[in-house]
């Protein structure tokens, strides 16, 4: 009997440890994507990846990146989980709804793909990974000097960079090689993508020539609206000057540098080099989770909601410097993504657990109605 009772309570105590908090939302086809990463530190916790809240329906786990500085074979370190647990894992959150998407790359490991053998390298051992965990998409993150052009390359749709033309061929065998099976999705910073308005070359429009030639691959493009400084946004409205100026931190900086991504800008401030934008559906705002992080891109929740309103309806609410494009807003706008869980679980000044991620999930509920619906707790 005493045995029988040492089961039961070992059998609940491990229920407890990987239970998530109750509730969430029915988000449709909408997206609040949050990041997961492996470790902990001064400014994060560490939580278990079965633990990811309801109120996220795709978490990207970060990251996978090259196993050495001579080798671009992709290893997936995570030190705090058995390999066995973390297919464990995903396979727990499958099961919930949520998506998992290995994340490849991060500000601390590159990825450059020189050469052909380069290029095959990293190709298998993706392929390897997404089998191994059964991964649902795969995430481009990458930072640093991984979408850096050579000195002269100055044409986003033919680039002569070999890290940047080999990247891309990789990523389309991937996307070969799984049918649509695996989904795609990217996270670039401002200044290797809008950054290449007003300048193109070198770090200014990196990351350009691979959404142009991966774009109809990729399904999701989340900008990384954080690690900032202030932007020039292109108006496309007559009415405007060609630029504005915006700052970080702001609902304008979220509706220019997003609306950019939607409608497209041009290269070096030239008509004739284009970039055209995604279909809103592809596109999801990217914001850092917690006013005590990465304060260069953090929102108020009361600012961040007046972007969101801005973005999807059209309806301008709060002080603003800065009048959209298009009139009746992006309606079809995918969500919003954040990084990172790990910061959002702390509490901080008053905050809830997760507060990023449930006041995306209220907020798309209060526009979005009966589309994206409140689940109850319990």
């Amino acid at each position: 009997m005493n045995r029988l009772l040492l089961c039961c309570f070992l059998l609940c105590a491990a229920c407890t440890s990987s239970r998530s908090p109750s509730g969430g939302f029915d988000l449709g086809n909408r997206k609040v994507i949050g990041y997961w990463h492996s470790w902990r530190s001064q400014t994060s916790s560490y939580i278990p990846l079965a633990e990811v809240p309801s109120y996220v329906n795709q978490v990207n786990v970060a990251f996978a990146f090259p196993e050495s500085s001579t080798s671009n074979r992709l290893v997936f370190p995570h030190p705090k989980e058995t390999d066995r647990e973390m297919r464990a894992h995903v396979r727990s959150l499958q099961r919930r709804g949520i998506q998992v998407f290995l994340s490849l790359g991060g500000g601390n490991h590159p990825i450059e793909l020189h050469t052909v053998r380069d290029r095959d390298a990293f190709v298998a051992s993706l392929i390897a990974l997404v089998n191994r965990y059964g991964f649902n998409g795969i995430d481009i993150n990458l930072e640093g000097t991984s979408t850096v052009l050579d000195p002269g390359d100055r044409d986003f749709r033919n680039p002569r960079t070999p890290k940047i033309r080999h990247f891309i061929q990789a990523m389309k065998a991937v996307d070969r090689f799984y049918d649509g099976r695996v989904l795609l999705s990217v996270a670039p910073e401002t200044q290797f993508v809008t950054g290449g308005y007003s300048k193109y070359g070198l770090e200014l429009g990196g990351y350009l020539p691979i959404l142009h030639a991966l774009r109809q691959e990729l399904d999701l493009v989340h900008l990384q609206l954080y690690n900032s400084g202030s932007q020039f946004v292109y108006t496309g409205n007559p009415n405007l000057p060609p630029s504005v100026i915006v700052e970080r931190g702001t609902a304008d900086f979220v509706v220019g540098l997003t609306e950019m991504m939607i409608l497209g800008f041009p290269v070096a401030n030239d008509p004739n080099a284009f970039f055209t934008g995604f279909p809103a559906e592809k596109i999801v705002v990217g914001l850092p989770s917690t006013p005590a992080r990465l304060g260069n891109g953090t929102l108020e929740p009361e600012v961040f909601r007046q972007a969101m309103v801005r973005l999807l309806t059209g309806r301008t609410t709060g002080p603003t410097g800065y009048r959209m494009r298009s009139r009746g807003g992006h309606p079809r706008l995918r969500g919003v993504m954040t990084w990172s869980l790990n910061w959002d679980v702390r509490r901080e000044r008053g905050r809830r657990p997760y507060d990023f991620v449930q006041t995306a999930g209220e907020v798309l509920e209060e526009v979005l109605s009966p589309e994206v619906r409140r689940i109850p707790e319990g």
